[in-house]
């Protein structure tokens, strides 16, 4: 049985996210960024609008991740069609699982935790939204680069977790990182620069906002507020004060 130490040992970062100044880790994460948004352009995907090709992209046991494109985004006019639309799909046994991938879905994973007293579990989920946010636990593969989870993180998410909705926790992981993988392609598409924050990093500092909220770490009233006007992502210079398990510096 994986102990909480370790998986607290396997999420602690031990180097610095300063990017700004720290270009060695920047550059790496900028050049994983780019490759994974090109990769995901590359993806075949047909029309009319419902139908779809699927790229396979993790698969584990009965379930896999996939995208399919063309999705719904493809089909706008104007400035705002995103013309790499993609579908983020869980499957099981090649038969799409019914799950909600809204912000509400994976704030309920957190809450639920919370409410449950499980807050080992969620302290693990909060650190690796911020890993996520910055590619710390992508790696090179024979297919690219892919998420991969810390082992003994997702062996203790497993045991004490187990599913969230009916979903396997590392099929959810992974399926959560299409989402903001795909988030980083839309945003590119859409002319942003390959530097900006908007896409993956605001999602994933969003979730762990919200868990450092849940935790009486961060402010519920400073959440809402940058709610209320967009995204409300946990700053970067908050992250080592938040998630002090982190071992890491902005």
């Amino acid at each position: 049985m994986t102990t909480f130490e370790q998986a607290l040992e396997a999420i602690a970062i031990n180097r610095s996210i300063a990017h700004s100044r720290n270009k060695q880790f920047r550059d790496a994460e900028l050049a994983m960024k780019e490759a994974l948004i090109n990769e995901a352009i590359s993806y075949p995907g047909t029309t009319p609008k419902d139908h779809f090709i699927y790229t396979k992209i993790w698969e584990k046991g009965d379930y896999s991740v996939k995208f399919g494109k063309y999705g719904k985004e493809f089909y706008r006019e104007g400035d705002k069609r995103n013309v790499n639309d993609m579908a983020p799909t869980i499957f099981r046994n090649d038969e799409i699982c019914d799950y909600d991938a809204s912000f509400r879905a994976i704030f309920r994973l957190s809450e639920n935790l919370k409410n449950d007293g499980d807050t080992q579990s969620l302290l693990i989920l909060g650190c690796l939204f911020v890993r996520n946010a910055f590619l710390v636990d992508h790696h090179k593969t024979e297919n690219g680069y892919r998420y991969v989870i810390p082992k003994a993180a997702l062996e203790y998410l497993q045991e004490n977790i187990g599913e969230h909705a009916g979903i396997p926790i590392e099929a959810f992981l992974i399926y959560v990182d299409a989402i903001a993988w795909q988030e980083d392609v839309k945003y590119t598409t859409l002319g942003k620069a390959i530097t900006s924050d908007v896409g993956r990093k605001n999602n994933m500092l969003t979730y762990a906002r919200f868990i450092a909220c849940l935790l009486g770490r961060s402010s519920y009233a400073e959440m809402l507020n940058k709610f209320s006007m967009g995204v409300s992502n946990l700053p970067k210079n908050e992250i080592a004060q938040t998630f002090p398990e982190l071992n890491t510096s902005y």
